[in-house]
């Protein structure tokens, strides 16, 4: 009987090093894109947030009431913590309204804007700033 040789050949563990040092090396440059990717979506999430919050409390004052809420931009500084790394980042949120562009419509109709910018520090997607619009009737 003929026995095979157990274990593997110098070449293969040349071969399968390569392959698995080649492996690591790409898997290394997505984590390092997926840590930026995550920085940005959270900054994001806080702005859209901070942009919700402030639309709702125009939606709440309601056509006649949120002329009330036009008013200097309003900075606000957030520290978050995500695997023990703090950040902190500064979002500033302002609030404008305008009659409708439809003169028909300009006495009935309010245009609200709520626009949140913030400094993004993960150098990801490049637009620091999230817009919400609604339109006010008064009918």
């Amino acid at each position: 009987m003929l026995r095979r040789p157990r274990g593997f050949s110098l070449l293969e563990v040349l071969l399968g090093s390569i392959l698995f040092a080649t492996v690591l090396v790409y898997l290394a440059g997505i984590w390092g894109v997926h840590a930026r990717v995550i920085g940005h979506t959270r900054d994001r999430m806080v702005a859209n947030f901070i942009a919700g919050q402030q639309m709702e409390n125009c939606v709440t004052a309601g056509f006649r009431g949120v002329d009330l809420l036009v008013g200097p931009p309003i900075p606000e500084t957030i520290t978050t913590t995500l695997n023990g790394v703090s950040q902190e980042v500064t979002y500033v949120c302002t609030v404008q309204v305008a009659n409708h562009s439809n003169p028909l419509l300009a006495d009935s109709m309010k245009v609200v804007t709520v626009r949140v910018n913030f400094n993004e520090l993960s150098e990801v997607g490049g637009k620091k700033e999230v817009v919400y619009r609604t339109i006010l009737s008064d009918i």
